[in-house]
């Protein structure tokens, strides 16, 4: 189905309620949102208006919606339908003016035949996309009822649906029935009473003095024109009736309207039966019909015999064609065989006319030879047309102006054609210079593709490159985690409860770690951190609470490793001190940590910069340890 036609009324997407009293924005909002199904993109905001005929004060909402669909589809669900939870009881009266209501819808209402279970919003998206609808209600009654702007568009929807919704039919609705109720002065009866709708148009329009106090005829069937409450009132015909205000005028209208529905109850049995008769009619007419469907379906089936018994003839008369095709077939071919043959002879019979054209070319260089021995006689005739020229001599100025005539036309003819070249020439240029521009552009858009997808590639190695960086920092960060807990649980045995730090103790650390730093392999899933260097220093380690290593780099200082190795010679022996101080010399020496390749395992640049700091410092330092030694020892 195609976009909805257009809307006759309601061309943009902002509506008004009229004459709302005690009703507040929430119960609009409910209302919109039972109709629509969602009140998202909806407002409504309140004016007030002095009513001079009224008590109290009387407001229009003014409601935008999201767009025009939304206001159409609120408009057809929700005019003339009660609001809930007010007191007394209010109609919804929609309008595209605050002040001017819309005028009547012109199409009569259609009640939907269909199987389906369909609520008011389903059954508008439906039947909307086939014309612009004033109404849509679904009736515990009547059943599914809506109501067109226009007869044209009601008439155009019902031919559409028919033929492109086969589960769904309009039917024109000059309801047969109409369910009111009988009230009094205090009571209402409950008693159902059906009348026809055109019976109750006429008995209202014969009685206009019946309702002369509410100025309004009777509404129209497809809005409730009679609930619960009867309606009386100046601007809001279903607004309730006060009963205590009542007057015998209206009580006498009211009881007129009643005995003229009784009177045409008795006319609708009337009709019913009658109605009946006609349809015991229409059956035996429709038995008399099937058993003339039963007779041509005994006559489709001889048809049927007949047309198999001759479609088996006529394959068996093909058959015979086929093979009476096949003996022709024999016969050209036959008749082929027999062509080469005379195609053979053909070619020894052109080959003897050739040897006749042969001779015959012979016979025509004689002929030629006893022409020339005739120019004797061609001269003499030459002699002839020689007095004749001389006679048209005489004639010379016609001829030479016909002459200069025909030069003259053959020089314009000349200068056309020069023209003619020098226009061609020139468009040839001008194509060579296009085709020469073409190719210019298209050399620059090739150039631009290639720049493009170079751009394209360097961008996506660009992003692999990220990407690959990404994931090695994340495998870093995995692997400093996991390399930061295994130096916590190897230096827990000097961090127990109970266990004081001491220069010894520092010393013990730094022979296990030396032990440990020469043999380990670091690399990016075990990369090198202050926790895992054996750093020749006696300040204390310690691991806080959030797992996080308190020494740090700027603990490593020149005097740190002299007090260092100043403890070493005081508590070991010169073998032990020369070992020590022979191994930290080689494992801090910036080219030993640069074949190792110890910084590259370490992603953050920070934490690289300062762990090299610390080991030039510690590098520096140890060269006048380590000369010292060598000197004294």
């Amino acid at each position: 189905m195609g976009a909805e036609p257009p809307g006759m009324h309601i061309s943009k997407p902002t509506i008004y309620a009229r004459d709302l009293s005690n009703v507040e924005v929430s119960t609009l909002k409910q209302m919109f949102e039972e109709t629509l199904g969602s009140s998202e993109g909806t407002r409504i905001s309140f004016t007030k208006e002095k009513g001079k005929a009224k008590r109290g004060l009387s407001r229009t909402a003014q409601i935008d919606f999201a767009d025009i669909t939304q206001a159409q589809k609120a408009f057809a669900l929700a005019n003339l339908r009660p609001i809930p939870n007010t007191s007394p009881p209010q109609i919804l009266k929609l309008s595209i003016s605050p002040i001017i209501p819309l005028p009547n819808p012109q199409g009569y209402p259609r009640l939907v035949k269909t199987s389906l279970k369909l609520t008011s919003a389903e059954l508008y998206a439906l039947i909307r996309p086939f014309g612009d609808l004033a109404s849509v209600h679904v009736d515990n009654d009547l059943g599914a009822v809506v109501r067109f702007w226009t007869e044209d568009d009601a008439k155009a929807a019902e031919a559409a649906i028919s033929s492109r919704r086969p589960k769904v039919a309009l039917q024109a609705f000059d309801p047969s029935a109409r369910a009111i109720r009988q009230h009094n002065r205090t009571n209402w009866l409950s008693k159902t009473i059906v009348v026809r709708y055109s019976e109750l148009k006429a008995a209202a329009e014969k009685q206009p003095e019946t309702n002369t106090q509410c100025g309004d005829p009777i509404p129209d069937p497809i809005s409730p024109i009679l609930s619960d409450t009867p309606t009386c009132n100046n601007d809001d015909p279903s607004a309730p009736l006060d009963k205590s205000t009542g007057d015998t005028k209206e009580e006498a209208s009211q009881a007129t309207i009643i005995e003229t529905l009784l009177r045409n109850i008795v006319s609708f049995n009337e009709q019913l039966a009658k109605a009946t008769e006609n349809h015991q009619i229409e059956s035996q007419s429709m038995k008399e019909d099937l058993k003339t469907l039963e007779r041509e379906r005994d006559e489709l089936k001889i048809a049927r015999a007949s047309a198999q018994k001759e479609f088996e003839e006529r394959t068996m008369y093909q058959q015979k064609e086929i093979e009476c095709l096949g003996a022709q077939h024999k016969s050209l071919k036959e008749q082929h065989t027999a062509m080469e043959s005379q195609y053979t002879i053909l070619s020894k019979t052109l080959e003897a006319q050739c040897d006749a054209v042969i001779a015959e070319k012979e016979e025509l260089r004689r002929q030629l030879t006893q022409v020339e021995h005739d120019r004797d006689d061609w001269r003499r005739k030459f002699e002839v047309l020689e007095s004749r020229c001389k006679i048209l001599e005489l004639d010379r100025p016609l001829w030479n102006e016909a002459k200069r005539q025909k030069e003259k036309e053959i020089e314009e003819s000349h200068k056309a054609q020069e023209a003619q070249k020098v226009k061609i020439e020139e468009m040839e240029r001008k194509l060579r210079d296009f085709m020469e521009q073409e190719k210019e552009r298209e050399r620059e858009k090739m150039k631009q593709q290639r720049e493009e997808a170079a751009r394209k590639a360097s961008e996506e190695e660009a992003r692999k490159k990220r990407e690959a960086e990404k994931a090695r920092q994340a495998a870093w960060e995995t692997a400093t985690v996991a390399e930061f807990e295994r130096c916590r649980k190897r230096d827990m045995q000097y961090l127990y409860r109970g266990r004081v730090w001491d220069n010894n103790t520092a010393l013990e650390r730094f022979n296990v770690l030396v032990a440990e730093f020469e043999t380990l392999k670091f690399s990016e899933n075990q990369p090198l951190m202050l926790a895992n260097i054996p750093w020749p220093v006696l300040h204390p380690i310690s691991y806080s609470s959030n797992l996080s290593f308190t020494f740090r780099s700027e603990n490593i200082t020149w005097e740190a490793v002299e007090k260092f190795f100043a403890h070493v010679r005081r508590t070991t022996t010169i073998d032990q001190y020369n070992k020590a101080v022979e191994k930290a010399h080689r494992l801090f020496h910036p080219d030993r940590w640069d074949s190792r390749r110890l910084l590259d395992t370490v992603q953050d640049p920070d934490l690289r910069k300062s762990l090299q700091s610390a080991g030039n410092v510690v590098a520096q330092a140890m060269t006048p340890i380590w000369r010292s030694s060598k000197d004294k020892f």
